[in-house]
């Protein structure tokens, strides 16, 4: 590996710098098996890095090194599927956070034990909508509340947590909708029919006094 020999004599944290500015891969792919785990995260970062490199990094030993795979663009839909199921939070917050997660990685994650984690995959711009509904039922009243700050949020799901059991969220749920644009009673309907046939959603008794 010549690219190896040429940067031996160099220290880890200067090593680290060069890969910084690298973006040939086959140099990234050598420093990715550096001995010093400060190196092998800055090859991690690199948007020029292959997928194949980020792949075999995806089991370093540093989670360090793994939360940056989690993070990368480059980085497989099945790799980051993997790392969803990771013991350390905050990998498993880098994939809740990649647009390029798979949608039933995300929906693990939303029962992750990890607040942090849950809150991250709710706001994947690539979340999809049965995420919702399973943080509508999370324990942690702050998820809940964030849920109905969110922009993305179905409009059931709103309706649902019109009636949860925290006055915060309840309240921030009503004035959400308070400000959604007006729609008609035939629309609500069609919504309520259509998004109900997701996991975990319970009309609450204010949700159906708005469809009656």
């Amino acid at each position: 590996m010549k690219t190896w020999i040429e940067l031996d004599n160099l220290q880890p944290t200067t090593r680290a710098k060069v890969v910084q500015v690298i973006d040939d891969i086959m140099v990234l792919d050598d420093l990715s098996h550096d001995p010093d785990d400060v190196v092998r995260r800055e090859v991690a970062a690199n948007e020029f890095t292959l997928p194949e490199t980020l792949e075999r990094l995806s089991v370093d030993k540093s989670q360090y090194v793994r939360y940056w795979v989690a993070c990368n663009s480059n980085t497989y839909p099945n790799t980051l599927r993997g790392l969803s199921y990771d013991i350390a939070e905050e990998v498993k917050i880098g994939v809740a956070e990649n647009p390029n997660t798979p949608a039933e990685a995300l929906i693990h994650l939303a029962y992750d034990r990890c607040n942090s984690v849950r809150e991250a995959v709710m706001y994947n711009e690539s979340c999809p909508k049965e995420v919702y509904y399973i943080l509508s039922k999370d324990k942690c009243t702050r998820i809940r509340l964030l849920l109905t700050e969110c922009c993305k949020v179905p409009t059931p799901v709103l309706l649902a947590l019109s009636g949860d059991k925290s006055f915060a969220v309840r309240n921030q749920a009503r004035t959400s909708l308070e400000e959604m644009p007006a729609i008609d009673e035939e629309f609500w309907c069609i919504t309520f029919a259509t998004d109900m046939r997701a996991p975990l959603m319970e009309p609450s008794p204010f949700y159906i006094y708005i469809i009656n």
